[in-house]
Order: C-alpha cells, then structure tokens, then sequence
C-alpha cells in the first residue's frame, strides 16, 4: 500500500467541504490500485535552501533531488506546477484552480468557474466532472455536483454509467462529503424555519443528513438553535462526521468564534458530542487513522491565547495536549510567536478536502507529494 503524503508550505489552506457519495454498491466502483516506483536512492549532497518566491511571483527550482518523486506546487502567482525530483524541473501545468484531495494517480484541482480537473503524476490532466457550482470526488473517483444557476439539484457521474440525479433542487442540499470508502455521504439540507422569522434573520436553517450505501436518508443531526448553518464536514475512518455549527448572521462576531461550535456525530447511531466553542478554522481539526480526532478549544482571534489543543478519544474522553483557556499569553510570548498560527499535522491518509468551485481560496502554497505510480489512469 501507498503511503501519501500531504505537507503544507507556509501556512496551511483553509476550505471548505469534503466529498460525498451517492447511494451505489461496493460492487458498482473499484478501488484504483498502482504499484508504487521507488525512485532510486541518492547520496546525500548540500543543496542551497530554498527561499520565498517574491509577492505574486512563480516558484524556482533549486535542483534535482531525486528522492523527492513528483511535487505538485501551487505558487504565489496562482500557478500550479509539476516538480520532478529526477531532473529538478519545475513546469507549469495548470492555473486558476485549487490543489484539493490527493489519489493514487495524482492531486485533483479545483476550478474557481466550475470543473474539476486530475493532474496525473506524468503531467498530462484529465476533466473529472462536468462542471457545477459545487463538487467532490470521492475516493474512488466518483463525482458528486451542485448544477449551475438556478439548478441546485445534485447530480452524480458514474463515468461510464453516466449523470444521474441524486436529490432533487427542492430536497435544498447543500455541501456534502464523502465517505472515506466513496460509498455513503452526510449532507447539509437547507430547511424553512417553521418559526416566526425576525426580518434580519435567515428564513431557513440547516440540518444533517446521512445518505448510506443502500440509498436510505436520515436526519443525524436538528439543533435547537433557529438559525444553525453547518459547515466544514469531516469524515472519520469509523464511521463519525465533524463538522462547525455558526448561529450567527455576525461575520465580526464568527471570526471571534462567538456562537461556534465544534460537533462530532456518529452516522450510524446519531450519537451526538458537543465539543464546545472553537474557531472555523477546517485546519485546526483532524482525525487520525485510528479514529482519534485533534482540534484547537477556544474562541478570540488570537492564536497565542485562549486555546487548547485537545485530543478525543474513541471512548469519548477528551484529553488536553497543550494550552489553556482563559489566558492571554501576550506578554509572555515574543511577538514572533505571537503571529505565527499554531498547525495541527496528522497523516496524510486521515485528511478529506473539497472546496466549493467558487471559492478564490488562498494564495499560501500548498505542496502535494508522493512517488509516481506506473499506472496513470484510473
């Protein structure tokens, strides 16, 4: 089995959603398997470091090293480009798109007007969906999409089965994401408040649905809250979703955290935990491979104070790892650390990214690497 691995240059990239499934059989999609190419082994030898491309400008090569395999390196000048480790070439293939979930045969990107597109380890790129306002592929390479204008029906691509429609415009899903088999997906439905509605508040709010392999919806998750919006689904490895819960209409009260809550759902038995106030940050929650999830506790926009990094357990205990709530460590902390934002890493494998296809993202560069398989098709 492949190890991938997904490392982040600079800062990390935050997004939102994941992927998503529509009801299939096991049976129906197969799982892509490559043999893994070992480059071959190098001496070690000094290489100059590698320094910040200027604002807006492309990357530069700073030579061949062979262990490297194949990079794929979004740059500050929006470009993304293919680094072989071989010869220490560095070659633009692809722009005006995102780098999202990465496959055996390579890194998906993202187009900012709509597309999804696979860059292959060789270089050559192939179009993966038909386009949309929202997407995900799954793990087996299916893709899940939102149509275009007034068409918020969402629709799946079988590939050679063709596109087929999933829910209907006014069933009123929204993101989704897949499971980490690509047979099953938890969606956000968008639900007209029954209550008297004030006039600055939202007439609909937001509910969690699971879609399992055998096509059968469920509602998972209803708040008490009025005016609940759900966000930034994550899948673990067993079967629970994490995902970010806002009450709030406040963009200047959801940057301080105020009204967040971080939420963690099993999809098989609706078993609920309320992990408390964080910030939306996608990056400062991950799930391991063996079912543990890392995130960062607390609300304020400083990342120096007023946090905790807290792991949860299978068993549901909550274990505090570093930090501590309630404190301002301004003055204690020199003012390097104190811009510097704190990363959680966990391996690659537990990591399931989407964006939606609108989305400019950030121009932090985000590098993507693994050895090069022998097969480059799905």
């Amino acid at each position: 089995m492949r190890s991938l691995l997904i490392a982040l240059v600079v800062g990390l990239l935050a997004t939102a959603c994941s992927s998503a499934a529509g009801p299939q059989t096991e049976s129906e999609l197969a799982t892509p398997s490559a043999a893994v190419f070992e480059a071959p082994a190098a001496t070690a030898s000094a290489l100059p470091s590698p320094t910040m491309s200027a604002a807006g400008g492309a990357p530069v090569s700073a030579g061949a090293v062979a262990d490297a395999g194949v990079l794929y390196v979004w740059g500050a000048d929006d470009g993304i480009y293919r680094y072989d480790g071989a010869t220490g070439a560095l070659v633009r293939v692809w722009g005006m798109s995102t780098l999202s979930s990465e496959t055996a045969y390579g890194p998906y990107v993202l187009g900012r007007h709509g597309g999804i597109t696979l860059l292959h380890w060789d270089g050559t790129t192939e179009a993966k969906c038909p386009g949309g306002s929202f997407a995900a592929i799954s793990a087996r390479g299916t893709c899940a999409f939102t149509g275009v204008g007034g068409d918020s029906a969402v629709y799946v691509d079988r590939g050679i089965g063709g596109v087929q429609m999933l829910l209907p415009a006014d069933w009123g899903a929204g993101s989704y994401a897949w499971s980490p088999d690509g047979l099953e997906l938890v969606i956000v439905r968008s639900e007209r408040r029954t209550d008297p509605v004030p006039a600055v508040e939202p007439l609909s709010r937001n509910t969690l649905w699971h879609l399992d392999r055998r096509g059968t919806l469920t509602k998972i998750f209803d708040s008490s809250n009025a005016m609940s919006f759900l966000y930034g689904l994550k899948w673990s490895f067993d079967g629970r979703v994490a995902f970010w819960e806002n009450s709030t209409t406040s963009n200047s009260l959801a940057a301080d955290g105020a009204a967040t809550t971080f939420h963690v759902v099993n999809v098989h038995t609706r078993a609920h935990v309320n992990l408390g106030t964080t910030l939306g940050s996608r990056a400062w929650a991950q799930w391991s491979l063996d079912g543990r999830l890392a995130f960062v506790s607390g609300g304020g926009r400083q990342t120096w104070g007023n946090k905790q990094l807290i792991v949860l357990e299978r068993d549901g205990t909550q274990r505090v790892i570093a930090g501590a709530l309630g404190n301002d460590a301004t003055a204690r902390e020199p003012r390097s650390r104190q811009r510097g934002n704190r990363s959680l890493r966990l391996p690659a494998a537990s990591r399931s990214l989407g964006l939606p296809l609108g989305s400019h993202g950030s121009k932090v560069p985000l590098v993507t690497s693994t050895r090069v398989p022998t097969t480059s098709a799905p």
